[in-house]
């Protein structure tokens, strides 16, 4: 079970307000556990871990939501500000960060690989097969942001997470791998760069970013799970109840409350 002391601690303090359980949680803790229900009091998460053993801390007022096998992830969709790293090449991206940093993160928006990537690809020509090289990144140990860049590209954070996996442009106009398929990475790699990764850059990943006790509560309930789908079905995932500070912002017609 995830976070056993964590259900240990909660249940010598208040029950829960809200139980998340019968669900797919994927955690992107350090080895992205997956579990099965959450229970959140007040706007933090205080335990992780199997469905049995969340609904064993209830109380007589705690609400207990049915998730039905639905996924759960970290909220998303933090733009950390774009810092021109996306079009450096990884050693002189290196070097930058060696010289002018202790430590960096680039913030490289996957969004844009598909929004304007026929642009970048005309513009660009052979270059564009280094655009965004997240797998390069990923072999030299450098941890990226996917950041939305909302402002820019005004769509939700699911088309970042596919773009990074996809690599694919929006109209197709210099056919359909325009970028070529060495920097792609897989999903888990894509869904850490728009959780845990970006709430690093941001010095909070002590309390966001990932599913965890003692983090806030700002979680995404989805309509399947992007670890099993095939990368098509990322940009078509649907979120059908965000939770907030704890709070649900907005529940679809499933899952259930009880």
């Amino acid at each position: 079970m995830i976070a056993l002391a964590g259900c240990r601690h909660a249940s010598q303090e208040s029950p829960p307000d809200l139980l998340l359980v019968n669900g797919t949680v994927i955690t992107v803790d350090a080895n992205d556990r997956i579990a099965g229900a959450i229970a959140i009091r007040g706007d933090r998460i205080v335990a992780v871990g199997t469905t049995v053993a969340i609904e064993a801390l209830a109380g007589p007022r705690t609400r207990r939501i049915d998730l039905a096998g639905r996924t759960v992830l970290q909220a998303t969709g933090i733009d950390t500000g774009n810092r021109g790293y996306p079009n450096i090449e990884p050693d002189t991206l290196g070097e930058m960060i060696r010289m002018y940093h202790d430590a960096g993160y680039p913030e490289a928006s996957a969004t844009f690989m598909w929004w304007i990537g026929d642009t970048y690809a005309g513009n660009f020509g052979s270059r564009a097969r280094r655009l965004d090289p997240f797998a390069t990144y990923q072999k030299r140990g450098i941890r990226w942001a996917n950041g939305s860049d909302y402002s820019v590209t005004p769509f939700a954070a699911r088309y970042g997470l596919w773009a990074a996996v996809a690599h694919e442009s929006v109209l197709g106009i210099y056919g359909g791998d325009p970028f070529g398929r060495d920097e792609v990475v897989d999903i888990h790699a894509a869904l850490r760069a728009v959780t845990i990764w970006v709430a690093h850059q941001m010095f909070l990943d002590k309390k966001i970013g990932s599913i965890e006790v003692g983090k806030y509560a700002d979680l995404a309930v989805w309509d399947r799970n992007p670890y099993r789908v095939p990368t098509a079905d990322l940009k078509d995932m649907k979120c059908q109840m965000p939770v907030f500070d704890g709070k649900i912002v907005f529940q679809a017609e499933q899952p259930v409350a009880s």
